[in-house]
């Protein structure tokens, strides 16, 4: 039930009117249930899903549901964020009021197979910060590119001392590379190669270091983005410049590929490059889907190996990535290059959108 007082008046927003035009407009203050919080947002990432929402497409019903759905008017994007609790919709929930969390910005209904079977990420009956899915028609659909957004509480983590508001952005990111190596069946003393080196791309190869791998191989086209995986311990491989990358990669393994292939890529071309690297009962994993046919031989799968995709991320592993992150086991603060006023969210899309010259690994837009 829907609380009679609260946060009135307007707030500054990127509303997504429909695709290509983007607009920072004077909205109203989100209203919020019984068991929400309301937040004053203090960064929110600009992810590589919402370029693709900009243009029209609809990533998370792509990657989640495996069917493309148009995205309804007006919608305030962004998903990656933190910040402080200014409202709560109940008064056993006011002990809230005045914490930094983070959140996850999906929640489920619970009462769907996916939810009773314990994997709520894969549920079809989602509700998502930053895009349409769930609402049902609403005039604004929430996002976390704005001065406030609403969020359940049961998905608001609170944020450590140690943790600032610009790794809070990169935590959502950060959990579903997580998630991505648990459906590889990655384990201490196996080998990993990722393909593409963005924030999740190169989380992904912290991770994997952190677990004990006994191989780390970065996969990207552009030297700025492999260097993050440098330092991180990663044998890395330019594609464009190294044309023997493949044979150097199943030379250190004596032949025998890697264990886990994870693709944040998804087009056609890095499918078939993950394919050729990937172990008997190896697992390549596609963290990118669109819509389109990729043509691969069957000859692909023989030894038992493995092509899956790896949707959103079990709650608990984001929990699991906020404590490593806050114990320092998990750095992420330098995937931070960039940040934007919102009145300058544009540039921010620009900056991400033209990466292999500004750069930009992570943006941020502050209110």
């Amino acid at each position: 039930m829907r609380r009679e007082v609260g946060m009135k008046g307007t707030m500054r927003a990127a509303v997504l009117k429909t695709p290509g035009n983007l607009a920072v407009e004077e909205i109203p203050i989100p209203e919020i249930e019984s068991d929400e919080l309301l937040i004053e947002v203090a960064g929110c990432g600009i992810c590589g899903s919402d370029l693709r929402y900009f243009a029209g497409e609809n990533p998370w019903a792509q990657h989640t549901l495996g069917k493309a759905e148009p995205n309804p008017p007006n919608m305030v994007l962004g998903h990656e964020f933190g910040g402080t609790v200014v409202e709560a919709g109940s008064t056993r929930l006011e002990s809230w009021v005045g914490r930094r969390v983070v959140v996850a910005p999906f929640d489920v209904s619970g009462f769907d197979r996916a939810s009773r079977l314990g994997k709520p990420h894969l549920s079809t009956d989602t509700v998502h910060i930053g895009h349409g899915a769930g609402w049902g028609e609403m005039d604004y659909y929430p996002g976390a590119m704005a001065q406030y957004c609403r969020a359940w509480a049961r998905r608001c983590y609170e944020l450590p001392d140690a943790l600032s508001f610009d790794v809070a952005a990169v935590l959502d990111i950060a959990g579903v590379a997580y998630h991505a190596l648990e459906v590889a069946s990655f384990a201490s003393g196996k080998s990993v190669a990722v393909i593409g080196m963005g924030p999740l791309g190169v989380s992904a190869v912290r991770l994997a270091r952190l677990s004990g791998a006994s191989h780390a191989v970065a996969i990207d086209i552009f030297d700025a983005p492999l260097e993050f995986a440098l330092t991180s311990g990663a044998e890395v491989f330019n594609t464009r410049r190294q044309s023997d990358w493949k044979r150097k990669i199943l030379d250190f393994t004596a032949g025998w590929g890697v264990d886990a292939v994870l693709d944040t890529v998804g087009t056609a071309d890095t499918l078939r490059d993950g394919s050729d690297l990937l172990a008997p009962d190896g697992t390549l994993v596609l963290l990118a889907v669109h819509a389109g046919t990729i043509s691969l031989p069957i000859t692909a799968l023989a030894g038992e190996r493995k092509i899956t995709t790896s949707a959103n991320y079990r709650y608990e592993d984001f929990q699991r990535t906020i404590d490593l992150t806050a114990s320092g086991r998990l750095p992420l603060d330098d995937l931070v290059t960039h940040h934007v006023p919102l009145s300058r969210v544009h540039e921010g899309f620009d900056i991400l959108r033209n990466k292999e010259t500004t750069g930009a690994m992570k943006v941020i837009v502050t209110p």
